[in-house]
């Protein structure tokens, strides 16, 4: 019994004590609890729990940091799982955005859900009350998830927690999609992750189409879009725009030609006249510049690193 008046005691003191010695601490550091005990991937003597999260920050490999007050030594964990342990003030990487007053409200449509952005056509995605790892996260996922949340179309998707921290539980991992599913939950992927709260998938969704006729969507329909004059534009194939890796002059010419124009003035590339609003299906296209027509020319169909639309 007198053991048990003692801790209680002490624990009363330490929070005190605690408080006192650095009363400007985040309101997402926990109190007397440790990450992932014993499994540290770096530590330092640092000032105070800030300058530990800061440590963290600097560190990709961080999720989460935990600050022993006795010590003054700082600890960087790559995981979550909390242990009670007194004389410790924890806490991730990143406080998480979505609790901040200049959040939108989540938007959410069968349990699928986009929270944690300024805007309410961002945010990381949330399945089931769980995140989305960003493993294999791509243009063609993040167009699922848009299309399912009402809007026409996507311009990005995100990775590595953009809009705040999420929990490590997470619901899918490596999803992939062809990008034509009507839910993310048809897409292929795997609910076991070795996912941190640093790893969550995220999407920024188009609020507007680009205006693209119908038989741009036609297959192999080449068409120009948000340019100034019917000659100028960022260039589609099928209703999908071209990844600009690779694109020169010789492309542009043979875009142009097929177009019936006599060729091409300029090229330009990163999306010069607007985000689209749909996924890359094509890139690294390498055209020699006599071809009538891109489909005659080497292209690849692996859209791996384009990002954002």
């Amino acid at each position: 019994m007198l053991c048990l008046v003692f801790t209680a005691v002490f624990l009363s003191i330490l929070r005190t004590s605690l408080s006192s010695v650095n009363p400007s601490i985040s309101s997402c550091f926990s109190m007397n609890v440790a990450y992932d005990l014993g499994h540290s991937i770096a530590s330092k003597a640092t000032d105070g729990p800030n300058s530990c999260q800061e440590f963290c920050q600097m560190v990709r490999l961080c999720s989460h940091f935990a600050y022993n007050y006795g010590t003054g030594t700082c600890f960087l964990r790559q995981g979550d799982r909390q242990v009670p342990k007194a004389g410790y003030v924890s806490g991730p990487k990143f406080c998480p955005t979505y609790e901040s007053q200049n959040s939108s409200e989540p938007i959410c449509k069968n349990k699928v859900c986009i929270q944690g952005g300024k805007e309410s056509n961002e945010g990381n995605v949330i399945v089931d009350g769980k995140p989305v790892c960003d493993d294999n996260w791509g243009l063609e996922d993040a167009a699922v998830v848009c299309r399912q949340l009402g809007f026409p179309g996507v311009e990005s998707a995100t990775v590595e927690s953009e809009f705040g921290t999420v929990s490590s539980d997470y619901s899918m991992d490596k999803v992939r999609c062809v990008g034509d599913e009507s839910s993310l939950r048809d897409c292929y992927h795997k609910k076991v992750d070795a996912c941190y709260g640093n790893e969550g998938a995220g999407v920024v969704c188009a609020t507007q189409t680009v205006g693209l006729l119908p038989l741009c969507f036609a297959e192999e329909a080449i068409c120009l879009a948000g340019g100034n004059s019917p000659g100028s534009g960022n260039v589609y194939i099928g209703g999908h725009p071209v990844c600009h890796n690779g694109w020169d002059f010789p492309d542009a010419n043979v875009v142009c030609r097929s177009l019936g124009y006599i060729g091409a003035t300029d090229f330009t590339i990163k999306s010069f006249f607007g985000l689209s609003d749909n996924y890359f299906k094509v890139s690294n296209v390498d055209c020699r510049g006599v071809e009538n027509n891109i489909s005659e020319c080497p292209k690849s169909y692996d859209v791996g690193g384009c990002t954002s639309a």
